[in-house]
Parts: structure tokens; C-alpha cells; sequence
């Protein structure tokens, strides 16, 4: 069942600086999508626990970021977190790009903490939803997810959200999304 984010964290951190690199700068893109106003998104989940909560703890851009807290509860686990309603992406694109902070490095890997591979879901114009590869968060750091799309979506498309797997980590882990 879909429950919705929230614009409170039960147990905040301190608040964090955007990297030095982003000191000024602007995206070069403006986003579709960001997490500004965690109540605008939902979270399902299966085989496991999240929750997405608006923070300042890592900060990129905007004041504000997503912080999801989750953990596994079965064999399969499975996070999507999604927009209320799915967000026109304007034409012309053929990429896609999601800011994100992971929570391990490829380089110390961690049985506690297998790093989470990330998917974008794209609606296409006759509502089918493709999940698109982003890759792996191996790292603990600010990091832009890119993929170049290889096959033909039908458009008008829309941004339906992200999903992640591979979190089989049965303690609380945190990632942060931009």
C-alpha cells in the first residue's frame, strides 16, 4: 500500500553545505522533478520498510532533499517512490539524470549495506512503464545517475518515479536524493 512522504523528519540530523564544488552554480538543466516537497511524492514498498522525509542534512541545489530511510523485510525488496501524479517530461529528450548521495563506497563494500541499483520509470504515451537503468549507488558522496536512452519510448512520455533494489540490509540504511 502507497504511503505518502512527508515534509517532517522524526529524527533529523544536522544540516548539511552543499559540496564546495556547487558553491554558486546553477543546474544546467532545470529539473522535472525534485524533492523539495517530500509530500508530493509516495512511497510503495515490497519485501520492505522506507520512508522519504524532506531534510537538510545533504543539500545540493535547493534548500531541501529527499532523505529515504529504509530496510528490508523479506527475501525481494523493492522501494519505488513516485510523484502524486506522474510529471509530463517536455520534449526534445533522450537522456535521463537523477542527483543522488549513496551510502557505500564500490571500494569498501559492506554486507550490512549492498549499495541499491536504481531504475527511472517513464510512462509512455500509451501509459506502459518502462523502467530505465540508472546504475548502482556505490558511493557516498553527491552523484549524477545518466543514461542515454537505446530504444524508442512513444511519446508524449511522463516521469512516473524511481525504483530501488537490491537493499536486503535488515538495519535502517539512508540515501538522499536531489
Amino acid at each position: 500500500m502507497p504511503h505518502p512522504g512527508s515534509n517532517t523528519d522524526p529524527k533529523p540530523g544536522p544540516s548539511g553545505k552543499p559540496p564546495y564544488e556547487m558553491a554558486g552554480r546553477a543546474e544546467a538543466h532545470p529539473p522535472i522533478a525534485h524533492f523539495a516537497d517530500c509530500s508530493t511524492w509516495t512511497v510503495e514498498t515490497e519485501d520492505a520498510e522506507a520512508n522519504l522525509y524532506r531534510t537538510q542534512e545533504q543539500r545540493l541545489f535547493r534548500e531541501y532533499c529527499g532523505k529515504l530511510v529504509y530496510r528490508a523485510t523479506g527475501k525481494r525488496p523493492t522501494i519505488t517512490v513516485r510523484p502524486k501524479q506522474p510529471i509530463p517530461i517536455p520534449e526534445p529528450w533522450d537522456c535521463l539524470n537523477a542527483w543522488n548521495w549513496g551510502n557505500v563506497w564500490s571500494w569498501a563494500r559492506r554486507k550490512d549495506t549492498p549499495p541499491l541499483r536504481v531504475e527511472a520509470l517513464v510512462l509512455d504515451a500509451t501509459g506502459k512503464e518502462h523502467a530505465i537503468g540508472l546504475g548502482t549507488m556505490a558511493y557516498q558522496y553527491w552523484f549524477p545517475m545518466h543514461r542515454k536512452l537505446t530504444t524508442e519510448i512513444p511519446r508524449p512520455a511522463r516521469f512516473a518515479g524511481f525504483r530501488f533494489r537490491n537493499g536486503s540490509n535488515t538495519e535502517l540504511r539512508t540515501i538522499y536524493l536531489g
